[in-house]
């Protein structure tokens, strides 16, 4: 109920459900819904000469409205074999009656009518006529579609019967081949393949434990090479340095034993 204004729709909701047990766990579950609905009437700003407040709410009520009659469309259109997607979401009215316009249910529809000389007021009372005459098109291919699926009683015993089949007449109704020799045939490739896969794993093992030695060996041996090169050049560095060292002592020995020679120490 809208409790700001009497203009809403109003529903009222009673559920029923009943569980029967149908044996090997199978349960059959029937939910029943009685639904009271009070549906505000649709009204039109240049009739009613609402403003504010009063505007807004006949906008929402019409757009629910609105909504309520493009379900019934959709479902009417299944009924002519058209493939139509029905929008239940798109109001709370239709969301919360989904159930009803879609199960095998009964309609009480009451229509009041609008009185009057005014040709919008005679236009509206054709259109919600004609909304009821879709509803109850799309109820009937709603209920025809309903009866023809099996009920899960239905189910049931058909799971019931699979389930008691002596399986032991079918079998027997395939040929049985007693010739085993070409059985035997395969299995003696088998194992000779089986075999093979064996030999060729442990040739497999053999060349990687080789391949791991080489390079072990070839590690080693790269460290000595690498080892003998430092030496060497460190040998080099020594000889530089006393080349270096000779080259430069050599000069001063001479210049030393002139001067000796000419006085000048």
């Amino acid at each position: 109920m809208n409790k700001e204004s009497s203009r809403s729709h109003s529903i009222f909701t009673l559920s029923v459900q009943s569980v029967t047990s149908l044996g090997n766990g199978l349960k059959s579950v029937k939910e029943s819904k009685f639904n009271l609905v009070d549906l505000a009437g649709s009204e039109r700003q240049k009739l009613s000469g609402a403003a504010g407040n009063r505007l807004k709410e006949a906008s929402s009520i019409n757009s629910s409205l609105s909504v309520l009659g493009n379900v019934i469309n959709s479902l009417a259109d299944i009924n002519i074999s058209k493939s139509r997607h029905v929008n239940y979401r798109d109001s709370k009215l239709t969301f919360l009656l989904r159930d009803s316009l879609r199960a095998e249910v009964n309609y009480l529809v009451h229509q009041l009518a609008s009185t009057g000389d005014a040709y919008d007021l005679e236009m509206e009372n054709v259109q919600l006529k004609e909304y009821i005459e879709r509803l109850k098109s799309s109820n009937d291919s709603i209920d025809s579609s309903y009866k023809q699926s099996p009920t899960i009683s239905q189910l049931s015993d058909t799971i019931s019967r699979i389930v008691e089949l002596d399986y032991s007449d079918i079998l027997s109704s395939f040929p049985i081949n007693q010739d085993t020799s070409e059985l035997e045939a395969m299995d003696n490739n088998l194992s000779i393949a089986q075999n093979d896969i064996i030999e060729l794993e442990l040739q497999r093992d053999s060349l990687e434990f080789k391949i791991n030695e080489m390079e072990e060996d070839w590690a080693i041996n790269a460290l000595d090479k690498l080892k003998n090169t430092h030496d060497m050049r460190e040998k080099k560095l020594i000889l530089d340095t006393a080349i270096n060292n000779a080259v430069w002592d050599r000069p001063k020995e001479v210049l030393n034993s002139m001067k000796s020679v000419l006085g000048l120490q």
